[in-house]
C-alpha cells in the first residue's frame, strides 16, 4: 500500500512517497506563496516517477512542526481530499 507523507517546517516542506514503511521517492521545496502548486507538483511527479495512478496512493500523511496558524490551507486541504477519496 502506498501512501504520502507531507513534513512542513516553517521554511521548507517535504513530500515522501512510502511503500508500507519504505520511502520510494522524496521531493523537497522551500515554503512560499506557491506551496499549493509545488505540492501538486511534488505528487505528480513522484507518481509519475513510480509509475503509478493517483488511484494507487491510499493515504496521505501531514505532520507539522510548525503551529495550526501556520500550516498552509492548501495542504491541509489536500490531506483532506486524499483521506476522503483515496482510503
Amino acid at each position: 500500500m502506498y501512501s504520502f507523507l507531507l513534513t512542513l517546517t516553517k521554511t521548507s516542506a517535504l513530500l515522501e512517497l512510502r511503500k508500507g514503511e519504505d520511502i520510494v521517492g522524496v521531493k523537497t521545496w522551500q515554503e512560499s506563496r506557491d506551496m499549493g502548486r509545488q505540492l501538486f507538483e511534488a505528487i505528480d511527479a513522484l507518481l509519475d516517477e513510480n509509475g503509478l495512478q493517483p488511484t494507487d496512493v491510499h493515504n496521505f500523511r501531514l505532520e507539522t512542526e510548525v503551529s495550526d496558524n501556520f500550516t498552509p490551507l492548501d495542504s491541509q486541504t489536500t490531506k483532506d481530499f486524499w483521506s476522503t477519496r483515496h482510503v
